[in-house]
């Protein structure tokens, strides 16, 4: 009590979550800002309102619209939500909608669906969330400082971000810049929840972060961990916070359960899919963001990156309101109603987001290792970017504390659309039918989220007639003059013998000297020209583990190039690890190409066969090991994998397999009854809500009412 009677006397509010408006101020407008905020984002984005060519930016605007295509297709199947690509590599069932981008995908899917091409209801679906960012941003900027036109100036700030611009124009990381957009919402309505016992802003808020954990998975892990620090402060700063904070949790809990279905399966599956295999920490990319690189007033590109336009900048922006506003910590004046704990706040995460963006030393060896997901230390720019631009709004308050007039805002726009002009790249001109959705489904060819090799190699069975070369758990990129390619074979056993075919490829010169080496064993053999077959005895155990097999190969040639050649030196044909069939198990296989002629593709996969014995039947799906419900003839079965695709044992018969991608039951039910929650509290709210506005007598004059405070913040 004694500190809030300080802070009072000396004009400026104790820690609470808000500030109280000061009389002088506009109330916060609606249309006006929505209006300003689409004009900016129009402008930042004026170089795609024109047709361009494919290679004018970075490839993944390919990876995404034929994300978008997919999930049209799938809803044509009759999947909502999406969970598995229709058509994506060849139709074999491949996860991305349970995975990646499930929110952004759908609305340019629907609003593809409505009769818009692919890439115009992209441009549409980011021009909304730009839009709303900024929105969203000024309200929550003026919940915290009271000003109206600094707070819009903050938004505006925010919609010319540097980085946000990188990764739409250079990068075209669609859903990461929904995700990014939707972060303001996140933080104005956590923000409101935390002063705030309306029931509406823990709804708004907990839809805010659901559909931010159903855009992308790196965004949410961070934001869950900025956001708990600053709303976890307020813990520290006394009791009286306590039942805000437990709103704030609310607003949380209520986001994963809405995006259960999501969130659990990742925790379930990612474990076992190839994404899983390549992380390692960001810090070996730290060298794209150089304090030279960060602090520069104007687009500059790191030298180690062959992207061009990748400006990495903090933005000076952004830079000026956190000196101003650090400097007057350090000053005896004080603005009056300005929320001194909050700008406290904002400049601590303002400068750990920058400390890690700059990442002087490797800081994810102290976090745990799902934050070594972000991959690069400039995805932190996205909360020097946020934190800055609320930021900017208390900066603003302290250099104009009497008051900012409309003119010195209109300028202040004025130098922000100037800060912009070289993160606006010019794109050729280019005929739109370079957007064919064939070519874009072709293009694509990842495999993060298909089934990871070293699993695969664990839980396979281990077929005689099944060729390794090509599996998922086999993978040999021949691609350099030298090379030493790694893969994983099944637990190998006394007696097992490894076989291989292939050829030599004329690039290899007069021939390739090939060395085979799996655990306690090596080979070593000189190939000439043309095709080869070699076999390899196992004398020893793996001890029921993946044997990890290693390939080197070199050229035989005497003069050795300094540059490796454009092609392979060699190709396998086949792989194959002879075995005895254990007892019981069938002798028979069915693969999935035989299956293949016999399936019919659709919200369930149906397969139909017909075995004369004992068979283990290949489905042409991929093995999501705990995301499948399988039935044979009506009755549910259990599926194991050959490679990386399902298999399952069946007996004598006519056998109509069906397989639906159904994610984890229990998840589903659980998000399911949250939707349906919120649905039916918001049509409550919103009934009560029209019923007092028809009763409700005039507002309070008084400033600093409760009554006019809450009106003010709505």
């Amino acid at each position: 009590m004694r500190r809030e009677q300080q802070a009072r006397e000396q004009g400026a509010d104790p820690d609470t979550g808000t500030i109280n408006v000061d009389s002088s101020e506009p109330r916060p407008a609606l249309l006006g800002p929505l209006l300003l905020y689409l004009t900016l984002a129009t402008v930042v984005m004026l170089p795609l309102c024109w047709e361009w060519k494919r290679d004018a930016v970075c490839g993944d605007w390919g990876a995404h619209t034929c994300g978008i295509l997919e999930y049209r297709a799938a809803m044509a199947e009759g999947q909502f939500p999406a969970r598995v690509a229709p058509t994506m590599q060849g139709g074999i069932r491949y996860a991305l909608p349970q995975f990646y981008g499930q929110f952004p995908y759908a609305v340019a899917a629907l609003l593809h669906a409505t009769g818009p091409d692919v890439w115009w209801a992209c441009r549409l679906v980011v021009l909304l969330s730009i839009t709303l960012a900024g929105f969203f941003l000024y309200r929550s900027a003026h919940a915290l400082t009271g000003r109206h036109y600094p707070s819009l100036i903050a938004g505006a700030c925010f919609v010319c971000g540097p980085y946000l611009l990188v990764d739409i124009h250079t990068r075209f990381a669609y859903p990461e810049v929904v995700a990014l957009c939707l972060l303001p919402a996140v933080f104005f309505f956590t923000l409101r929840a935390l002063t705030s016992r309306s029931a509406g802003y823990v709804l708004g808020g907990g839809v805010a972060w659901g559909l931010l954990a159903l855009s992308h998975n790196i965004t949410f892990l961070y934001a869950s961990a900025f956001f708990g620090l600053y709303f976890g402060s307020y813990l520290l700063a006394g009791r009286q916070h306590f039942w805000g904070a437990a709103r704030v949790g609310l607003v949380y809990s209520l986001g994963l359960v809405l995006a259960a279905w999501y969130i659990v399966a990742h925790f379930y599956e990612v474990p076992f899919l190839t994404i899983s295999s390549g992380v390692g920490t960001p810090f070996g990319s730290a060298y794209l963001t150089p304090l030279t690189i960060l602090l520069s007033p104007t687009m500059s590109s790191p030298a180690g990156s062959s992207m061009r336009g990748l400006g990495l900048q903090v933005g000076w922006p952004v830079l000026a309101a956190f000196g101003v506003t650090a400097c007057s910590l350090f000053g005896r004046s004080c603005v009056r109603h300005l929320n001194r704990p909050a700008m406290v706040r904002l400049l601590v995460l303002f400068s750990v987001a920058f400390l890690i963006a700059w990442a002087p030393i490797d800081f994810w060896a102290y976090l745990p290792t799902a934050f070594q997901y972000a991959q690069f230390p400039y995805r932190m720019l996205i909360y020097t970017l946020l934190w800055g631009s609320v930021l900017g709004a208390f900066a603003l308050a302290l250099v104009f504390d009497q008051g900012m007039m409309r003119q010195h805002a209109a300028g202040f726009l004025f130098i922000l659309l100037l800060s912009v002009v070289t993160y606006l790249p010019v794109q050729a001109k280019i005929p739109s039918a370079a957007l064919d959705a064939a070519q874009n489904v072709r293009r694509y060819d990842s495999d993060d989220y298909a089934p990871w090799s070293h699993p695969l190699a664990r839980s396979t069975y281990v077929r005689e007639d099944e060729n390794l070369a090509g599996r998922g758990y086999w993978k040999a990129g021949w691609d350099r003059y030298w090379s030493e390619n790694r893969g994983y074979l099944p637990p190998l056993l006394p007696g097992d013998v490894l076989s291989l075919e292939g050829r030599v490829l004329p690039v290899a010169g007069p021939g390739a000297c090939l060395t085979l080496s799996v655990p306690s064993q090596s080979l070593q053999k000189r190939l000439p020209l043309g095709p080869f077959a070699m076999e390899l005895p196992i004398a020893q155990s793996t001890g029921g583990k993946p044997a990890p097999i290693v390939v080197q190969v070199k050229s035989t040639a005497e003069a050795q190039p300094v540059q490796p050649p454009p092609g392979p030196l060699l190709e396998f044909t086949r792989i194959r690890l002879h075995r005895p069939v254990a007892p019981g198990s069938p002798r028979l296989l069915l693969s999935a190409d035989e299956v293949l002629a016999r399936t019919a593709r659709g919200k369930k996969t149906v397969c139909r066969v017909r075995t004369a014995a004992p068979t283990l039947v290949q489905l042409p799906l991929l093995y999501y090991r705990h995301m499948l419900e399988m039935r044979d003839n009506g009755k549910a079965v259990r599926y194991g994998n050959l490679g990386r695709f399902v298999a399952v044992e069946l007996g004598p018969g006519t056998h109509t397999i069906q397989v639906r991608f159904i994610g984890v039951r229990w998840a589903n039910w659980v998000s399911a009854a949250g939707w349906l929650g919120v649905l039916a509290a918001g049509l409550v709210l919103a009934v009560r809500r029209l019923r007092r506005g028809r009763g409700q007598a005039a507002p309070s004059a008084n400033p600093d009412s409760a009554e006019n405070r809450l009106l003010c913040a709505a």
